[in-house]
């Protein structure tokens, strides 16, 4: 197993994080990226594209893909 994580803050409100792993044992490629601003405190967007490749050389073999966006607004009283 191998693993690469990184993270960049354009600045203090918007981050990018990456991580990619390498499963050798069953040929496998996972990425996770995640997007998060943060507009207000206690108020943010992530937007975060998660990919897993099996079989890696293989154009057929099973893949996954998701995109999630959560936005989250802190309402006070």
């Amino acid at each position: 197993l191998g693993v690469l994580r990184d993270g960049y803050a354009v600045n203090r409100r918007l981050g990018v994080n990456a991580l990619v792993q390498y499963n050798g044992e069953d040929d496998e490629l996972s990425t996770n990226v995640r997007l998060n601003w943060i507009w207000a405190p206690g108020s943010d967007l992530f937007v975060v594209l998660d990919t897993r490749r099996g079989e890696i050389g293989e154009p057929d073999g099973p893949s996954h893909e998701v995109f999630a966006v959560k936005f989250t607004r802190l309402m006070r009283f």
